[in-house]
């Protein structure tokens, strides 16, 4: 009987650390207290080239989905921001090469202008 009672302790302790450890990690998606919507960024995206583009967001290491721009349009995104962090974009053309711009740092009410040139490769986005 003790030998089962032994063997629970560790392995709740095991399991309580596990689950712990699970929900530390932070969004970096997600607004203060890790909940989202906290502040927001305004991405203004001009596609300029021929190409159908698939934007990324990328920040900490985490990849969130923005959407598709089509061909020679502009249009408006907006995402929850929860912080002064770096923020990337990650564009993946149609047809064509994948390109990642520098990192920025961006704030909560910025607005991030993307530029996708006619060589996506050459793309760039910057803050204001």
């Amino acid at each position: 009987m003790k030998t089962r009672r032994w063997f629970r302790v560790p392995l709740l302790a095991l399991s309580l650390l596990w689950a712990g450890c699970a929900t530390a990690a932070p969004n970096p998606f997600a607004g203060p207290g890790g909940k989202g919507g906290g502040g927001q960024i305004r991405i203004v995206v001009q596609n300029r080239s021929i190409y159908q583009v698939e934007i990324y967001a990328l920040v900490a290491g985490d990849t969130q989905d923005l959407g598709q721009v089509p061909a020679r349009t502009a249009t408006q995104l907006r995402m929850d921001w929860p912080s002064s962090v770096n923020l990337r974009f990650r564009l993946e053309p149609l047809a064509g090469l994948r390109k990642t711009t520098m990192p920025m740092i961006v704030r909560p009410g910025d607005v991030v202008d993307l530029f996708i040139t006619p060589n996506p490769t050459d793309s760039y986005a910057r803050a204001r």
